[in-house]
């Protein structure tokens, strides 16, 4: 059987998430499990059930959640001006893309400490080129060896290095990632929930050559109707991450947690819908979309999911074409922990008592990496604003202030530090 793994993660998560979670919020008792297992194609598979998590959210320390958080200020050089990130890590570098726009976003390598380390693709229209103004995706393959940035364009291939390897031809627009299965075959993993806006929409997974020829495709089975133009919600955060070394992939509309394997879609697991979650198949009267939730996954281990619960405050929608609709969130961000242990799970709230002046929706921005890190970015001029604010009305811990000198030196115009754990 082969099963899409990749090389390089050499991290556990509990070496990140401390085992403490277990005990501080679940106890022993068998009361408010969330989990059970189901049979689904003569297999046992674990099934959560959303509706019977507890809705009370449970305060905690970021301390208790992770080891650390170390400050990296990125160095600040005409070549690498950054305006807002979006951070891929391996073990020993860093890539942050930023927008420049009007102009095409750029990617830029920076080492662990933070050192300007070069840039990979530049704006035009050439070899190793492109024009988008945001970066859409962009990972590692080949054990760190190769770097594959998507900018709305082809799908392009460097050396980490800056040097430009070739194209992944995709085949059909609108393709914002891009997955290597071998040295011959590429996959996409599309939609199952939303209007569809292109081919890729259709189908769950496509497999496809470097040229572009499509070898598979797992279709997509189920579609709002077609009968009516009314709002229907478009997924947000589809979740594709490793565990244990194997793809997993979960798709908003569709229920299933799947493993990847022999180029198949494997159960491995359920999210059972509560009943404030949305429907992505079915139309919603845009003003009864407030208190409802999208769900992710952020992680997994051997002990724990790590799901993002996202609850819709306030929405403007408006319908600018027939059957498309478009508009602005306000979104609540939780963090939901489900213990595969005792079958039991907590809404939490995370808390800064690490540096005690993270914005209290930094939950929002926390980035999750499939090597095991966190990262979490600040502006230079929002970090200076909130360190002043928090000395101004606070006696500063002895541990906290010493975590402060490594960062209050920047200027208002430097690059943006990246907080990293652990």
């Amino acid at each position: 059987m082969k099963t899409n793994k990749v090389i390089g993660e050499k991290k556990s998560l509990v070496s990140v998430f401390l085992l403490v979670l277990s005990v501080y919020f679940y106890g022993c008792s068998d009361k408010g499990r969330v989990l059970q297992e189901v049979s689904v194609a003569g297999h046992k598979i674990p099934e959560i059930n959303m509706d019977m998590i507890p809705a009370q959210e449970k305060l905690l320390n970021l301390s208790e959640f992770c080891s650390d958080f170390r400050a990296i200020p990125l160095e600040t050089r005409k070549e690498c001006y950054i305006q807002n990130t979006r951070i891929k890590l391996t073990n020993d570098n860093m890539l942050v893309s930023t927008q420049n726009f009007p102009g095409a976003a750029r990617l830029y390598r920076f080492g662990m400490n933070g050192k300007f380390l070069n840039e990979i693709g530049r704006p035009g229209k050439g070899p190793g080129e492109h024009t988008g103004y945001d970066l859409t995706f962009c990972d590692y393959y080949d054990e760190n060896k190769t770097v594959v940035a998507i900018w709305f364009d082809d799908p392009q291939l460097f050396h980490p290095d800056g040097t430009f390897l070739g194209s992944v031809h995709k085949p059909y627009e609108f393709l914002e990632n891009t997955y290597k299965w071998d040295d011959q075959e590429w996959y996409s993993v599309g939609m199952t929930g939303g209007r569809p806006r292109s081919a890729l929409d259709s189908a769950i997974l496509m497999f496809y050559s470097p040229d572009g020829h499509i070898y598979k495709t797992i279709p997509r089975t189920r579609y709002p109707s077609e009968n009516n133009n009314g709002y229907v919600p478009t997924p947000w955060n589809q979740s594709v991450y490793l565990n244990k070394g194997r793809r997993k992939i979960f798709l908003q509309g569709n229920d299933t947690i799947f493993a990847l394997e022999d180029k198949d879609l494997i159960p491995a697991g359920i999210i059972k819908s509560g009943q404030n979650s949305l429907d992505y198949n079915s139309t919603l009267l845009p003003e009864r979309e407030k208190g409802k939730y999208r769900i992710s996954i952020l992680a997994e281990n051997e002990n724990n999911w790590f799901l993002r619960k996202s609850v819709v405050k306030s929405a403007d929608l408006k319908q600018y074409a027939p059957g498309k609709w478009g508009g602005q969130y306000d979104m609540d961000e939780q963090l939901v922990i489900v213990d595969k242990k005792n079958g039991k799970a907590a809404v939490c709230k995370l808390t800064d008592d690490l540096y005690s002046f993270f914005p209290e929706n930094f939950m929002q921005y926390l980035d999750w990496h499939d090597n095991k890190y966190l990262t979490f970015s600040l502006p230079t001029v929002k970090l200076l604003e909130l360190i002043k604010k928090y000395e101004s009305k606070a006696t500063v811990p002895t541990q906290i202030a010493k975590r402060l000198q490594s960062i209050k030196q920047i200027k208002e115009d430097d690059n943006p530090v990246v907080f990293l754990s652990p």
